[in-house]
């Protein structure tokens, strides 16, 4: 028994350490990958933080999420 096919996918983006979170929209393209895009903020010297999180059609699901995930310059 598999764990089913992902059919919900949510990402999240911080500039404020996880204080705050923005929703980033993501589609599942033709190819079966899931992407989405974020303008970084406009202020160098900061960090972005990133949160994820994915369910099933059988109810399993993931969640991550990273603080300071990466610098901006």
């Amino acid at each position: 028994m598999g764990r089913g096919a992902v059919t919900t996918v949510k990402l999240d983006v911080s500039y404020d350490d996880g204080a705050t979170w923005r929703k980033v929209t993501v589609a599942k393209g033709a190819d079966g990958y899931w992407a989405g895009s974020f303008r970084t903020a406009s202020k160098p010297g900061g960090f972005i933080s990133v949160r994820a999180s994915a369910g099933t059609d059988r109810g399993f699901g993931a969640r991550k999420g990273i603080i300071r995930a990466y610098g901006l310059r």
